[in-house]
């Protein structure tokens, strides 16, 4: 029910039952942030070496020992390297998406998020366009929060300019990804998540 405080116009009837149908139209979509500045001096890579106890994942390819998330906080950013790479599961069946969760220790401002996908080739043909759409979350006082939509990546290197406070985890997310090549299955070198002095 609704209570008309004030009014414009006259109030001519008053009833204890309604439906109000709202018609909401999207029409101003958040831009994707802009990259990080090429300088980074005294900014602090917040999960750089975490260990392994504070990184949550998705199921990994084949075994972890090989493909899992703790190599995307190993300083290793060569992304022609073939080694030490997260690999989630893309198998073909699978339902659920790539997906990687740091616990940041403490409680950060988080200034700064950059992400070096492999730069993997299809068949020894034309590189493979790494995954486009990625989703970053916080946690703030205990409680999820989608902060981010990165949507359209075409880079192997994208980073994205932030400003979030209050931070204690992050998560991050992509599309569902079922083995789109023979060859290909999304890899990722590094995930640096920065803090600026």
């Amino acid at each position: 029910a609704f209570k008309i405080k004030s009014s414009t116009i006259p109030v001519n009837e008053v009833v204890k039952h309604s439906i109000v149908v709202l018609d909401f139209k999207y029409t101003d979509a958040r831009p994707t942030p802009e990259a990080l500045p090429e300088d980074l001096s005294g900014w602090t890579n917040l999960i750089y070496k975490l260990p392994k106890t504070k990184i949550k994942q998705c199921r990994w390819w084949d075994s972890e020992g090989s493909h899992g998330a703790q190599f995307t906080v190993d300083g290793n950013k060569d992304i022609n390297a073939t080694s030490n790479r997260w690999v989630p599961n893309t198998k073909v069946g699978t339902t659920e998406v790539p997906w990687v969760e740091y616990d940041l220790g403490g409680t950060f401002d988080i200034s700064g998020l950059k992400i070096y996908y492999m730069n993997e080739k299809e068949s020894g043909q034309s590189v493979v366009t790494p995954r486009a759409n990625c989703y970053l979350w916080a946690k703030i006082d205990g409680r999820w929060f989608k902060q981010e939509e990165l949507l359209g990546n075409q880079e192997l290197t994208p980073s994205y300019l932030l400003d979030l406070k209050n931070v204690t985890d992050v998560r991050l997310t992509w599309d569902l990804i079922i083995q789109p090549a023979v060859s290909y299955f999304m890899k990722v070198k590094e995930i640096e998540i920065y803090q600026k002095p």
